[in-house]
């Protein structure tokens, strides 16, 4: 996350972490939603993997996605989110 968010890939808003999933609220740049999540699935679940020396999948396969277009939605769906980085 960190990683897309420095190099610009995307604006992270807030996230929270859970056994195997990750509420994630972004801005996006110039790449699509979908490559952004296949990428940061990819490396974290490699690197996650590594970390504990096992193989498998990490994530859930699928994804499910939610456009804010008010700035007072954004403002409620970030509240709901434990941590916030702003």
């Amino acid at each position: 996350m960190k990683n897309m968010h420095d190099a610009d890939r995307v604006s992270s808003i807030a996230f929270v972490i859970m056994p195997d999933h990750i509420h994630w609220l972004i801005q996006l740049s110039n790449e699509g939603l979908n490559k952004i999540m296949h990428a940061f699935k990819g490396v974290s679940a490699k690197q996650i993997n590594q970390h504990h020396s096992v193989k498998g999948k990490f994530w859930q396969a699928s994804y499910h996605d939610h456009a804010v277009r008010k700035e007072e939605d954004l403002a409620k769906i970030s509240s709901l989110i434990p941590y916030v980085q702003v």
